[in-house]
């Protein structure tokens, strides 16, 4: 039998394993705390085994494992752990990363929702008003929605910490807390958007470092479902997201009608890239009629924001005299601003310019400057044709004009 001595020496072990391990998951010292809490999990803690399976989801701590992220999640809602029983359900519902199951989905909905977990009430309530999982019934999905919206500042307290962190369950969740509006602002659909669009950026990070094609696929049709969430709450960037991954076919088929109309709604509410994308759409008649003077305002708009790629295609329809009267001089201004901001092919159209005086004086010291910055291919036959023009001498000054330029603008 052990003496009180050693009872108590157990006591404070525990205790001082307890709060290291909770130390190191709030300081994000996340290989450190999944030593410290791996011990207490396996004691049947479930708060331990909830922030162990948080670290497994590979957007905090150690390398992604959705089976023991789903492992440590079962674990205590097993031991009736309500929020790990909602995570729990949740996985279950989505089945991007384990099998989906909406019957099992809802048996742990509806565990959570009888302890008065909000969110997992208001997901119950979402189930019973589709029908998956659970039978259809319209007066359950309204109970357990009415049920919801009176703990639901309890839900965003705790979810806000793990969504500001990362966690991209907890980005979701909230948003779809904050979508329901549930004390009627007019804040929280703008809130929802944004911590959709976060989970879109997430995904679109996680395409960019994928290797296998079915799991770029995966996560690219990911970006697109949370940025058309985001986009309908309102959200400008989502919105031009949105409008880009439709007019390049990025993981959904193209669409040059969903684009513009995507597109335009951003470019309306001041976003200068939306802004210089309807210009382009203009200009080539894509999903709108062509219309030079339409396309103009559009580029206008977006370039006295400073966008420089909108700087340069206005530029370009004032070189060439596109809907606007001729005008070199105005398109030489125009370069100079994109060029600062290291648009590239902006020091191609000023090395041009300058080779020929147009809207300048004719220099091609200058000229050979802007070439050698220029690295499209397909003016890579200026740099050649300029040096047979020239001396070594002028040659080797265009060459210390480029360190000059790079290093005023480009440091």
């Amino acid at each position: 039998m052990l003496s009180l001595l050693a009872v108590a020496i157990i006591f404070h072990t525990i205790r001082a394993i307890n709060v290291a391990g909770f130390e190191a998951y709030k300081r994000s010292k996340y290989e450190t705390a999944l030593k410290w809490l791996l011990p207490l999990a396996n004691k049947n803690n479930t708060e331990a085994q909830i922030l162990v399976g948080n670290l497994f989801t590979g957007v905090i701590g150690v390398n992604q494992n959705d089976e023991k992220t789903f492992k440590w999640y079962l674990r205590a809602a097993e031991s009736g752990n309500p929020r790990a029983q909602h995570l729990v359900a949740t996985m279950l519902k989505n089945g991007k990363r384990i099998p989906q199951d909406f019957s099992q989905a809802s048996r742990w909905f509806q565990k959570a929702a009888e302890s008065g977990l909000a969110e997992a009430q208001w997901e119950l309530g979402e189930l019973y008003n589709s029908g998956k999982g659970v039978e259809k019934n319209i007066d359950k999905s309204i109970k357990w929605h009415q049920r919801a919206k009176k703990n639901i500042k309890a839900a965003i307290k705790w979810y806000r910490p793990l969504a500001l962190k990362g966690n991209t369950q907890a980005q979701i969740t909230l948003a779809k807390i904050l979508e329901s509006n549930f004390d009627e602002s007019p804040d929280n659909r703008i809130k929802a958007g944004r911590w959709y669009k976060e989970v879109a950026l997430e995904a679109e990070n996680s395409a960019n470092h994928a290797d296998d094609p079915s799991e770029i696929q995966k996560y690219l049709l990911e970006v697109h479902e949370f940025h058309f969430k985001a986009a309908k709450l309102g959200n400008t960037q989502s919105q031009q997201e949105l409008g880009i991954i439709y007019l390049f076919g990025k993981g959904v088929p193209k669409n040059i009608d969903k684009a513009a109309k995507w597109l335009h709604q951003a470019a309306n509410s001041g976003d200068m890239r939306a802004q210089m994308r309807m210009g382009e759409l203009y200009k080539n008649g894509l999903g709108v009629p062509k219309n030079y003077s339409t396309a103009l305002k559009w580029f206008r708009k977006s370039a006295t924001k400073g966008f420089s790629g909108a700087q340069l295609a206005l530029g370009i329809m004032y070189e060439n005299g596109t809907g606007v009267p001729q005008d070199f001089l105005k398109a030489i201004d125009l370069y100079k601003k994109a060029a600062v901001q290291n648009e590239n092919d902006a020091h191609c159209r000023l090395a041009i310019m300058h080779e020929a005086g147009n809207g300048t004086s004719k220099n091609l010291k200058i000229a050979l400057m802007h070439a050698y910055i220029c690295t499209s291919i397909e003016y890579k036959y200026l740099v050649k044709s300029f040096n047979n023009k020239m001396t070594q001498e002028k040659i080797e000054e265009a060459k210390h004009a480029v360190r000059d330029w790079k290093k005023k603008y480009l440091q």
